[in-house]
């Protein structure tokens, strides 16, 4: 099976990524409303349809939404995601993006679409906060960075 290589993988999800961007479902635009609103001036930003790339293994994925501040992607999940084979595909990305320390939060589209999304989105960036403040203020020796042999595109 040929691999492609780290240039032409980055290239590859880049363009996908740029498709997505565009084409985005109507429970994904509502969720990104919902998103902005609950932000609003906190301070937390969010990537839609950010890349991460396992070098390892030469995989990349592409999630939603991903928070950097509180390391935590919200993935929303149509009909296509009750498919065996996309629940493999799932939780090999899941277990992934567990390993390297972000949380992942999957909602379905109707989930998406409703207003009570918000409380969610909320306790999700309140509780995360606490738990990296608490880590670096009682941390006392030096720990591996979550992204430490990962790739995070930005746009």
């Amino acid at each position: 099976m040929e691999t492609l290589s780290d240039k032409n993988l980055s290239k590859a999800l880049r363009h996908f990524k740029a498709t997505l961007d565009v084409e985005m479902t109507p429970a994904e635009i509502q969720f990104k409303a919902h998103l902005d609103d609950v932000l609003g001036d906190t301070g937390h930003k969010y990537e839609s349809q950010a890349i991460f790339i396992n070098k390892k293994i030469k995989k990349g994925y592409i999630v939603d939404f991903f928070l950097p501040t509180i390391k935590t992607v919200f993935e929303i999940d149509g009909e296509y995601h009750n498919l065996e084979t996309q629940k493999r595909s799932d939780r090999t990305k899941d277990e992934y993006l567990q390993s390297i320390g972000i949380t992942v939060i999957r909602i379905t589209n109707n989930q998406a679409i409703n207003e009570s999304v918000k409380a969610l989105i909320c306790k999700a960036i309140t509780d995360k906060s606490t738990i990296n403040a608490i880590t670096i203020f009682t941390s006392k020796r030096k720990k591996r960075p979550y992204w430490q042999g990962t790739e995070v595109i930005s746009a």
